[in-house]
């Protein structure tokens, strides 16, 4: 049973367990009060629960990898931005078996502050990145590509790979650098967040745009990622290397 499914079952039993159902109907909406003290645990839904839960805490508690610095989220670059965007880029890469560019990231998309050094446990990639955030990668152009990186700048500077650098002045991308070159008239191969490439984070001109998907989340990829390094000897060494700045 995979980690999905064990959450699933826990929510099933517990839905299962409710001795009240709740009916929907045309009626106009009414606010009732409710006291803490009318909610009382229910202890036969708590045994029903308790294996899976063991079997859950069991998965998620389990070390998958160790870091040797502490990686922290900070604008305009931080360690944890780096590390993420760049273990995004290395599994986009694996996954849409083709080029890609670049990956960009939103920044309130990384959903704690750190990540201490030390031993990595599944959980705490699940804290970092709770929500079913898809990969996708995106053709852009070098308008749209600009476009982008102002709402970077705009923003205060979100995590890049390290196969692009930039600049922030006065909110916008200057000094715009990907694989040591300056933006051409060309098409670029991005991966993002469906999130940011759906409009969210008033990137509204990125959700009319082709997305080429492959069903792969955010936290998977970041999952995979500390996994294939642990296999293979390897521990999470992050610094700051100016890839984004500002002035």
């Amino acid at each position: 049973m995979n980690i999905k499914q064990l959450i699933l079952s826990c929510l099933i039993i517990t839905l299962m367990g409710c001795t009240k159902v709740m009916h929907v109907s045309n009626s106009e909406a009414k606010s009732y009060p409710v006291s803490n003290e009318e909610i009382q645990p229910d202890q036969s839904v708590d045994e029903l629960i308790a294996p899976y839960r063991k079997e859950l805490d069991k998965v998620m508690n389990e070390v998958i990898g160790f870091s040797e610095t502490d990686l922290y989220k900070t604008q305009p670059e931080g360690t944890l931005n780096n590390w993420m965007a760049d273990a995004i880029q290395y599994q986009s890469k694996k996954h849409f078996k083709e080029h890609v560019d670049c990956t960009i990231l939103n920044y309130g998309g990384i959903r704690i502050p750190s990540i201490a050094k030390g031993e990595i446990t599944r959980s705490k990639i699940f804290e970092l990145m709770p929500f079913d955030n898809e990969v996708l990668l995106l053709e852009l152009d070098k308008k749209i590509l600009t476009q982008l990186l102002n709402k970077v700048a705009e923003y205060g500077g979100w995590p890049i790979s390290k196969e692009l650098k930039m600049n922030i002045a006065d909110g916008k991308a200057t000094d715009i650098l990907i694989n040591g070159k300056p933006l051409e008239d060309k098409i670029y191969q991005v991966a993002i967040p469906d999130y940011i490439a759906n409009g969210g984070d008033s990137c509204f001109f990125l959700s009319e745009l082709k997305q080429n998907r492959l069903g792969i989340l955010v936290r998977d990829a970041l999952l995979t990622h500390v996994e294939e390094m642990t296999k293979k000897g390897e521990k999470i060494n992050v610094v700051k290397d100016g890839r984004l700045t500002s002035n």
